[in-house]
């Protein structure tokens, strides 16, 4: 199995239907899995249980709820074979929690959950860029986490690959032709 973190246009408006990265990875004709985000339910679950762990009140408890999301996401992955790809992964949380909280979390315990060393980043687009009741953070905050990204997967040692803003299917062909002849070499 290789995991493969592919950070692709998470910062897409509500109004466009899949603009984002959920269509680019059910358009990815390359045969790898698709591990759909499944931290976008922690925000649902916590506005229909009037919660807390939303990242507007507490991004914190939010983020630590990722990270439990984030791990069984990857060992449910573990069972799979071929190539797997995350719209997220656990750089992201790990990235946020040292935001929030510096020092909060081990960063070298990342080591034991290897992705692969690729990783392929959209940067925010104004035109895509949207709120809504789940997504509540300003189009400057989706720059600032870009950039802290940015930051985090090269301290964690892994390469990342700034996808040009064009359209999904131009970017999916773009992944597909990096996956077609990639070596899976997970990240030391």
């Amino acid at each position: 199995m290789q995991v493969f973190p592919c950070r692709i246009a998470s910062w897409c408006s509500p109004a466009v239907p899949e603009a984002g990265s959920r269509r680019f990875l059910r358009s990815s004709g390359d045969g790898a899995t698709k591990q759909l985000p499944s931290r976008d339910g922690i925000v649902s679950e916590e506005l229909i249980s009037a919660g807390t762990a939303l990242p507007w009140i507490d991004a914190v408890a939010f983020a630590r709820r990722a990270m439990e999301v984030s791990l069984a996401d990857y060992t449910n992955a573990s069972a799979r074979s071929g190539w797997v790809l995350f719209d997220r992964s656990l750089v992201d949380v790990v990235s946020a929690l040292e935001h929030e909280e510096p020092g909060a979390i081990d960063v070298e315990s990342l080591r034991m959950y290897p992705y692969h060393r690729q990783v392929f980043l959209v940067p925010p687009w104004a035109s895509l860029f949207g709120v809504d009741n789940e997504r509540r953070h300003s189009f400057a905050d989706a720059v600032a986490e870009y950039d802290r990204l940015l930051v985090s997967y090269s301290t964690a040692g892994y390469e990342a690959s700034v996808l040009p803003k064009v359209g999904v299917a131009h970017r999916a062909d773009l992944l597909e032709t990096y996956l077609a002849s990639a070596t899976p070499a997970r990240n030391p």
